[in-house]
């Protein structure tokens, strides 16, 4: 039995995370995406759009969770994070360095450009559409990616995706775009194609 309280519990946890874009990291990852999932559908109802319902782990990877249609049909989800690779190993290495998480002073943060975000979302979208999807069949099969990107701000990356347009797809009916927390807005998102 330890005499740890919940707050050197918490520290410990939050010791453990990567030291890079970090908000969504603890727990299973089938916990991380289906958590991702729920705040997609939590924004939406917020914005007065019940596009979903009764979100779930799949038991079979892929999807990464289901749920329901408006209309009551499956609807397959595939869970992804926009983060720079690169930047968690530059940042675990300095970690590992300096035998603490590093400050945010001593972190690399990685500087985003249109066209990197716009080819990194593009990457993203064709690696689930090439997926075979199991347990369906399903009407829709969605895509949510989230980011936690210190420098990727939500008007910028607006401005970048305005004219934009990703596809085709063969599997894919919607993906959208789940920015990080913001207080009393909650998690603001985009839909990428496919109707909001």
């Amino acid at each position: 039995m330890t005499d740890d309280t919940p707050f050197d519990e918490l520290r410990q946890i939050v010791e453990r995370q990567r030291a890079y874009a970090p908000i969504r990291e603890g727990g299973t990852k089938p916990q991380k995406e289906l958590g991702v999932l729920q705040d997609l559908l939590e924004s939406m109802r917020d914005a007065g759009v019940e596009r979903y319902s009764h979100p779930a782990i799949a038991p079979e990877d892929p999807p990464d969770c289901f749920g329901r249609t408006a209309a009551g049909q499956l609807a397959a989800f595939e869970v992804s994070e926009l983060v720079s690779q690169e930047a968690i190993e530059l940042n675990e290495r300095t970690r590992r360095e300096l035998g603490r998480r590093p400050e945010i002073t001593e972190m690399v943060v990685r500087q985003w450009a249109g066209p990197d975000f716009l080819a990194c979302l593009g990457a993203i979208l064709a690696n689930k559409d090439s997926r075979t999807f199991r347990g369906g069949p399903y009407a829709e099969i969605a895509v949510v990616i989230h980011t936690d990107e210190p420098l990727l701000v939500r008007e910028q990356c607006e401005q970048w995706l305005a004219n934009h347009r990703f596809g085709p797809f063969r599997k894919l009916t919607h993906a959208y775009l789940l920015y990080p927390y913001q207080p009393l807005v909650g998690y603001p998102y985009r839909s990428l194609f496919g109707a909001a």
